[in-house]
C-alpha cells in the first residue's frame, strides 16, 4: 500500500476504510464486515493496526535521526538557571548593634515550586547589616546659589513610604529652592521702634570709611534684597526705604505694627532682617563695622506720675496745685529711654496758674477811740514758687542726677512770666539707665525733683504752680549710631548665634553671605549612624532614559572636617540602572549639621558637570535608596556528597541525590600521586587543599578537578549533567583518572537551583532560616527575575542547529538575534535592526538589537544587567569596529499600552458579568507581546495590532452579539511620565510592542 494514497492525517480508521474499498474492487467475492468479520476481515483489521504503527514509526524518523545528529555533535540541554534579585535586612531598632551578614545566608519564602517545596533563596556576597538609615536626601550647587531637599524620613514614613530613601530625580535643581541668606541685627534698644520712626544703617569697609557705593547699590537693590523688622505676628516690611549718601534710611510708619522683641536662637533682641534672594550678587560682601541708627519725635510718655497721679493726656499739675518740698513727677518711655548713648528731648508746654496758699473769713478790727488805724498791722500776700528742682534717673542701683551740674534746675521757678510757652531739655541718655518701678508700673524714668521752694513757710499768699500740657519726647543717636549687639546668620540653612564684637572690627573683616562648598552639583544623603564597618551596601532602584554610561560621579564622606574621597564598587553605572553601591566601613566618619540636619554624610559629585547638564529625562531617577541591601538568587548550597572509585578502568558514573544542579566543586583525594612540581603548579591555581593531622604532619591532599564543556577536555576533569546531576570520569590516555580503592576519594560539594519557579514578586521573601544577630526582617522590595527551567530537547537542538549556521559569528542581522538568544535563557526573542540608533531614529552604520525578556513584565529594572551579560557575549563574536566604535546598541523594546473602549451588546442580561470578564481576558491575552496575537506565537518587535484585528478578537468573544464605539488609544511609559500617543503615531517607532493597559468595556443587553 503505497504512501501516497493517503491524504490528511493518517489514522487506523482511514487504513481500514481504504482497504475495505480496495477489497470491493479486487476481491468481489470477499465480504468485508467489521462488524461480523470473517478471518480475512480479522486479519485485515491486524494490518491495519500495524500498517498505522509502521506509519507513525516513519514519521519519527526525521525526528530521531536529527536527535541522533545533535547527539553526535556533543549538544546538551543547557540547565536550570537561578532567578536573581536583591533583599534588603532591618533591625530590631536603631539602637541594635549591627550584625555581619555572611555570603550564603539562608533565607526563607512563601512561594513554592513545582514540586511543592518553598523556594530556597540565598544571599550572594557578604553585607554587614548596620543599625543605620537614610534619614535625609539634599542635592546643592552654589553657581545656582541652590540648596533642594529631595527626601526627608519622616514625612515619607507620614505618608506610609518610609523603607526606602527615593522617588525623587537627581542632578534637577528643580525642586523648592531651600537656600536662603539672611543676616538678622539684634539691639536690645537702638531698635525699638514701636511707634513711627526712622532708622539709618551704615556699612563701613574699615574704621571711618564708608562702604563702597557699589555693594550699597547692591545692599539697596529691592528685587534682590530685603529689609523687615520684628513683630509679635512675624517680620515685616518698613514703610519706606531710601538710599542716602553712606547709609541706607528705613521709615516705619505710626500706623504700622510695633518693632517687638523677639526670642531667637535663646536670644531675645529686637531685630532687623535682612534677607538677600540670590546671594551669588553679595558673595563677596565685606565690612569691619556696621552702625544703626534710630530717630523719632513728637512720642508721647507712656506714662506721666504727677505728685502721685496720673497725668493723663491733658495739661497737668507736674507737682501738684500746692507743691512742696520733695514733690516729684515722673515721665517714662520704654522706646525712647532704653536708647542708651542717644540723644533725648523732653519738650511740653508750660504756664502758671496762682492757687490761693488757703482761705480765711475777714477779721473784724474793733476800733477803739484810743487806738490809731495806723497801728494795726495787716500781713502781705507772699508768691510760693519752686526755686530749683532735681533731674533723674534709676541707675539699677538708686536715683542718680541726670545731669553733671544745675542744668536745668530752675525750669519751674516762675520767671519769665506765667504765659505759656514751650520748654525743652536735652540729654544724653545714660549708660546705665535701668528700669525700675513707679506707682506698680516697671518702666524706664526720669524724674524731676523739687529741692527748695521759696516762701515756703508763710502763711499767706498763693502757688505759683507750673501747669504743663502737650509733653513730648524725642531722640536721635549722634555719631553715626550705635553697632548691634548680636548677629544671626543664615546661610546653607544653618544658623549661627554670634556676638557682633566678635567678628567685627577684625584685619579680614566679616563676610555674611556665605555660598555652599559645592562648585560642583552635589547629592548628600544623610545618614542616622555612622558607616564604620562594612561592607556595606545600598541598593539603589534607578531608572534612567539614558542608556550608555551615565557621566562619572565622585564619592565622598564627611571625615575631620571635610569631605574626603572614597571608592564604592557602583554596579548602578553612576546611578544609570538599579544595583548596589557597596564600600568598606568609613572610618572616622564623623557627625555634622548640614542644611540643618545634624547627620553622618556621604556626598556625590557631578564633577565634570555633565550629568547636571544633559537633558532632564536622561538624569537618573531615584525610585529608591534601600540600605542594608544584598544580591541574592534562588539556589540552596552546602550539599556534599563523598563517592569511591571501585574500578580501575572505563567510563564511570555517579548519580547525585539532587537534579537541577547549580554549581559544583568536585575535589579528588591525590595523596602521594602528585609530584612537586604539580604540587606547586596546583597551588598556584588555588586548586590544592592539604588537611594536617593534629601533629602537624601532613595527612591528606586534595585536587579541585575542572569541568569539561564543548570548549575541551582538561587534564584533570569531569563531566557533570547539572540537569540529571549525573557525575562522569571519561577513561581517556590523554587525562587523569580519580585513584581506585580510595574510600570516599572523590568529594562533591554543590547547589541546586530553584529555575523558574523564583522568579517571582516583591514582598515574597519572609526572613532568614537561621536567626543571625538583631535582624528581625528580610524583604525583596524588587521582584526575582531571570530564572528559567532547564532547556527542553527541541529547544537544544534549535540553539545548536543555529550554531551551525552563524558558528558563533554575527554577519547579518538573523545572527545578531540567535547569538543574544544563546547568551542568556532569560530572553524570550530579539529582533535586529541595521541603520536605526538606540532612540529608534535612522542612524546609518549603527545596529540596534531590541531584546525582550520572557519575565517583561517585573524584570525591566534588571535589562541594564541583561544588557551587560549580552554585549559581553557579543564582544569577541562581533565585529570589532562596530562594538568598540560605539555603534552596536542594545535596548529593550517600547512597550505601547493598548486601551480598548468599546460597548459591547448581548442577547440577555445574564450574559453581562460574564461576557465582560471573558472579553477582558481575551483582549489581555492577545496581546501579550510573548504568546499573544492569533497564533499565540507573539508580537513581531516593530508590530501593533491594528483595529480590524482587535474588532475581530472581541467579535469572536463568546455571548458577544455585536460591538459598537470602538475606540483604541496607547501611551507609552518613559520612567516615571506617560506619554499618551494617537494610533498614527504608536507604529512610528521600530522597536514598539504590545502590551495590554487599562481597557473600558462596558456590556448592555439587547
Amino acid at each position: 500500500m503505497r504512501r501516497e494514497h493517503f491524504s490528511g492525517d493518517l489514522t487506523r480508521e482511514i487504513i481500514t476504510e481504504i482497504i475495505e474499498q480496495k477489497a470491493k474492487v479486487y476481491t468481489p467475492q470477499w465480504r468485508f464486515d467489521q462488524n461480523h468479520p470473517d478471518l480475512g476481515t480479522a486479519l485485515a483489521l491486524v494490518y491495519a493496526s500495524m500498517q498505522y504503527d509502521t506509519e507513525k514509526s516513519f514519521e519519527k524518523l526525521p525526528e530521531k535521526l536529527r536527535t541522533e545528529f545533535f547527539n553526535m555533535l556533543g549538544a546538551e540541554m543547557k540547565p536550570a538557571s537561578p532567578a536573581k534579585g536583591y533583599s534588603v535586612f532591618g533591625l530590631v531598632n536603631d539602637e541594635a548593634e549591627g550584625t555581619e551578614l555572611p555570603k550564603g545566608t539562608a533565607l526563607t519564602a512563601d512561594v513554592l515550586d513545582n514540586s511543592g517545596e518553598a523556594v530556597p533563596v540565598e544571599t550572594m556576597e557578604d553585607v554587614f547589616v548596620t543599625p543605620s538609615r537614610i534619614q535625609t536626601v539634599f542635592e546643592s550647587y552654589n553657581k545656582k546659589d541652590y540648596i533642594g531637599r529631595l527626601y526627608e524620613r519622616e514625612e515619607a514614613e507620614g505618608d506610609g513610604d518610609g523603607d526606602g530613601a527615593g522617588r525623587f530625580r537627581v542632578f534637577t535643581m528643580e525642586e523648592e529652592n531651600l537656600q536662603c541668606h539672611q543676616l538678622l541685627l539684634g539691639h536690645s534698644s537702638v531698635f525699638s521702634i514701636t511707634r513711627g520712626g526712622e532708622l539709618e544703617l551704615r556699612f563701613y569697609e574699615k574704621k571711618g570709611v564708608p562702604l563702597d557705593n557699589s555693594f550699597m547699590d547692591l545692599l539697596d537693590d529691592r528685587e534682590n534684597v530685603i529689609f523687615e523688622y520684628s513683630t509679635a505676628e512675624g517680620f515685616r516690611k518698613f514703610a519706606g526705604q531710601e538710599r542716602k549718601e553712606d547709609c541706607i534710611s528705613f521709615i516705619k510708619a505710626a500706623s504700622q505694627k510695633p518693632w517687638t522683641e523677639e526670642e531667637i536662637l535663646g536670644q531675645s533682641q529686637y531685630w532687623l532682617r535682612i534677607t538677600v534672594k540670590d546671594g551669588r550678587k553679595l558673595k563677596d560682601l565685606s565690612f569691619r563695622e556696621v552702625l544703626a541708627s534710630a530717630k523719632a519725635g513728637f512720642l508721647e510718655p507712656d506714662s506721666i506720675y504727677a505728685a502721685g497721679l496720673d497725668g493723663g493726656k491733658g495739661p497737668y499739675f507736674p507737682f501738684g496745685e500746692q507743691f512742696g518740698i520733695y514733690d516729684e513727677v515722673y515721665f517714662s518711655s520704654q522706646e525712647v529711654l532704653c536708647k542708651k548713648g542717644a540723644e533725648v528731648t523732653l519738650s511740653f508746654w508750660r504756664e502758671y496758674l496762682k492757687i490761693p496758699l488757703g482761705y480765711t473769713e475777714p477779721r473784724e478790727i474793733n476800733w477803739k477811740l484810743i487806738m490809731p488805724k495806723s497801728a494795726v498791722k495787716v500781713e502781705r500776700d507772699y508768691d510760693i514758687t519752686i526755686d530749683r528742682v532735681i533731674w533723674e534717673y534709676f541707675n539699677g542701683s538708686g536715683w542718680v542726677r541726670l545731669f553733671p551740674g544745675r542744668e536745668y534746675e530752675n525750669l519751674f521757678d516762675g520767671e519769665g512770666g506765667t504765659y505759656k510757652q514751650k520748654r525743652t531739655i536735652t540729654f544724653i541718655c545714660p549708660k546705665d539707665m535701668s528700669p525700675s518701678l513707679v506707682n506698680g508700673i516697671e518702666d524706664y524714668f526720669i524724674r524731676a525733683r523739687v529741692v527748695k521752694v521759696n516762701n515756703s513757710f508763710k502763711t499767706t499768699g498763693q502757688y505759683i504752680s507750673p501747669v504743663l500740657s502737650e509733653t513730648s519726647f524725642q531722640y536721635r543717636y549722634l555719631d553715626g549710631g550705635v553697632r548691634p549687639e548680636y548677629f544671626i546668620e543664615k546661610n546653607n540653612m544653618k544658623e549661627r548665634l554670634i556676638r557682633s564684637e566678635e567678628c567685627l572690627g577684625s584685619l579680614y573683616g566679616y563676610d555674611p553671605i556665605k555660598l555652599t562648598e559645592d562648585e560642583k552639583p552635589g547629592l548628600y544623603l544623610g545618614f542616622y549612624k555612622p558607616l564604620n564597618r562594612g561592607p556595606v551596601k545600598i541598593l539603589a532602584v534607578t531608572e534612567s532614559k539614558n542608556r550608555d554610561r551615565q557621566p562619572r560621579l565622585k564619592w565622598e564622606y564627611l571625615k575631620e572636617g571635610r569631605f574626603q574621597e572614597f571608592h564604592p564598587v557602583d554596579e548602578t553605572r553612576n546611578l544609570g540602572q538599579t544595583g548596589l553601591i557597596t564600600f568598606n566601613g568609613l572610618l572616622g566618619m564623623e557627625r555634622s549639621v548640614l542644611f540643618g540636619q545634624d547627620c553622618y554624610w556621604i556626598r556625590i559629585v557631578d564633577e565634570t558637570e555633565a550629568m547636571y547638564s544633559q537633558p532632564e529625562e536622561n538624569k537618573p531617577w531615584i525610585k529608591a535608596f534601600y540600605l542594608n541591601g544584598t544580591a541574592v538568587h534562588t539556589v540552596r548550597s552546602g550539599f556534599q556528597e563523598f563517592f569511591t572509585l571501585d574500578q580501575p578502568e572505563g567510563d564511570v558514573r555517579f548519580h547525585l541525590l539532587n537534579q537541577s544542579i547549580y554549581k559544583a566543586q568536585v575535589w579528588v583525594n591525590e595523596t602521594g600521586r602528585l609530584s612537586r612540581t604539580e604540587r606547586d603548579q596546583l597551588d598556584s591555581e588555588k586548586r590544592l587543599k592539604i588537611i594536617y593531622g593534629e601533629d602537624g604532619a601532613e595527612t591528606e591532599v586534595w585536587v579541585l578537578w575542572e569541568e569539561e564543556t564543548e570548549s575541551g577536555k582538561k587534564e584533570r576533569g569531569y563531566r557533570l549533567d547539572h540537569n540529571q546531576g549525573v557525575l562522569e570520569f571519561k577513561d581517556e590516555n590523554s587525562r587523569k583518572q580519580p585513584a581506585p580503592g580510595v574510600l570516599n576519594g572523590i568529594q562533591v560539594d554543590y547547589s541546586i537551583s530553584a529555575g523558574q519557579a523564583g522568579n517571582f514578586l516583591q514582598g515574597h521573601i519572609t526572613g532568614l532560616e537561621l536567626t543571625a544577630g538583631f535582624i528581625n526582617k528580610a524583604d525583596n522590595p524588587l521582584p526575582l527575575s531571570g530564572g528559567w527551567d532547564r532547556e527542553s530537547g527541541a529547544a537544544a537542538m534549535k540553539r545548536h542547529g543555529r550554531q551551525l549556521k552563524h558558528r558563533f559569528q554575527a554577519v547579518t542581522p538573523e545572527d545578531f538575534e540567535k547569538l543574544a538568544l544563546a547568551s542568556a535563557g532569560s530572553i524570550s526573542k530579539a529582533a535586529c535592526f541595521t541603520g536605526y540608533g538606540e532612540q529608534g531614529e535612522r542612524k546609518p552604520g549603527h545596529v540596534t538589537l531590541v531584546a525582550v525578556q520572557k519575565d517583561f513584565e517585573n524584570s525591566s529594572l534588571y535589562f541594564q544587567s541583561l544588557r551587560q551579560t549580552i554585549m559581553e557575549f557579543l564582544k569577541d563574536k562581533a565585529p570589532v569596529n562596530l562594538i568598540g566604535g560605539g555603534r552596536f546598541h542594545i535596548v529593550p523594546p517600547v512597550f505601547v499600552e493598548i486601551q480598548v473602549s468599546a460597548q459591547i451588546i448581548v442577547e440577555d442580561f445574564q450574559q453581562i458579568f460574564s461576557c465582560r470578564r471573558k472579553v477582558l481576558e481575551r483582549i489581555s491575552e492577545f496581546l501579550n507581546p510573548i504568546n499573544g496575537n492569533f497564533l499565540e506565537k507573539g508580537w513581531q518587535v516593530g508590530t501593533l495590532p491594528d483595529r480590524n484585528q482587535i474588532d475581530m478578537v472581541l467579535k469572536n468573544a463568546e455571548e458577544v452579539k455585536e460591538v459598537r464605539n470602538l475606540i483604541i488609544t496607547g501611551c507609552i511609559r518613559n520612567g516615571q511620565e506617560t506619554v499618551e500617543v494617537n494610533p498614527e503615531e504608536m507604529g512610528q517607532c521600530p522597536y514598539v510592542l504590545p502590551v495590554s493597559g487599562a481597557h473600558r468595556i462596558t456590556v448592555q443587553a439587547q
